[in-house]
């Protein structure tokens, strides 16, 4: 295993607050067709209560949800277009929005595989309807944004941080490790810490006391994933111990507490399909 993990898992252990946790769902295998919610204008699927084969998408869930009569699309080239549901046809300016738990997806129903933890929305837009939205970015270790897209994200409910960039980036570019205290990011975009380094959460320009899956997203939220170095000043301690420091005590606890980030190698990065 390479070095730098070693020396990463010595650091979250003392600083495992900057990593959340991230739930999971028992694979139900005959489990019923259970209603989250359902009306003229929007309806949920809980995918855990289906017995998925690998493959299945989104439409396949919302089909099998209120039965395949209740379901109109247009084809297209990229996909299926839905703009009816159970009767309920979108016209105009208005149009049939899907969300991946809680998070605008950036993929059609047709073209997202399913996971059995996943919430599936589909929400019928007009001019009336009211979402809240966020920003996203993801910076490496030079501080260059890969998150290929600019624009806001819309979002309902209350998902996560950690909801956000796994829909948002899609789970082929990123990658994490599960733990009791929490879950770790070891890549987004191939992007992979180096030694010392971490991805860390960043909201509104402060680095969060708590993991990506344990912070809710709030209205206009800069959501930030940095990836960032812990640097420990030993020459600093060692001044300190022997009493010559001229170095405010706060001061310095204020360094060793807070990342900063390192200047590093440029990247290699898979773009979003």
């Amino acid at each position: 295993m390479k070095k730098w993990f070693h020396q990463l898992m010595t650091v979250l252990l003392v600083f495992s607050m900057f990593f959340g946790s991230v739930n999971t769902a028992a694979f139900a295998e005959d489990a019923p067709d259970v209603q989250l919610a359902q009306s003229n204008t929007i309806v949920e699927v809980d995918v855990s209560q289906y017995a998925i084969e690998d493959g299945d998408t989104a439409f396949d869930l919302l089909v099998k949800y209120v039965g395949e009569e209740n379901v109109e699309y247009d084809q297209y080239s990229f996909g299926k277009l839905v703009h009816t549901i159970n009767g309920m046809k979108a016209e105009g300016n208005d149009y049939w929005a899907f969300y991946i738990n809680g998070i605008s997806a950036p993929v059609g129903a047709d073209n997202y595989a399913v996971e059995v933890n996943d919430v599936l929305t589909f929400l019928y837009v007009d001019e009336f309807t009211e979402t809240e939205s966020v920003m996203l970015k993801v910076l490496n270790s030079d501080e260059e944004n890969i998150y290929p897209n600019s624009w806001a994200i819309n979002y309902i409910g209350e998902p996560t941080a950690f909801d956000l960039v796994k829909i948002s980036v899609g789970r082929d570019n990123l990658e994490y490790l599960e733990f009791d205290f929490g879950n770790m990011i070891t890549s987004i975009y191939g992007e992979e810490p180096e030694e010392n380094q971490f991805w860390s959460l960043i909201v509104n320009d402060i680095f969060s006391e708590v993991g990506a899956s344990d912070y809710t997203l709030q209205p206009n939220d800069e959501i930030v994933f940095q990836l960032v170095e812990f640097i420990f000043d030993e020459e600093d301690d060692a001044d300190n111990d022997s009493g010559n420091s001229g170095t405010d005590e706060n001061e310095k606890r204020k360094l060793r507490k807070f990342p900063r980030t390192r200047k590093s190698r440029p990247g290699s990065y898979p773009k979003c399909d």
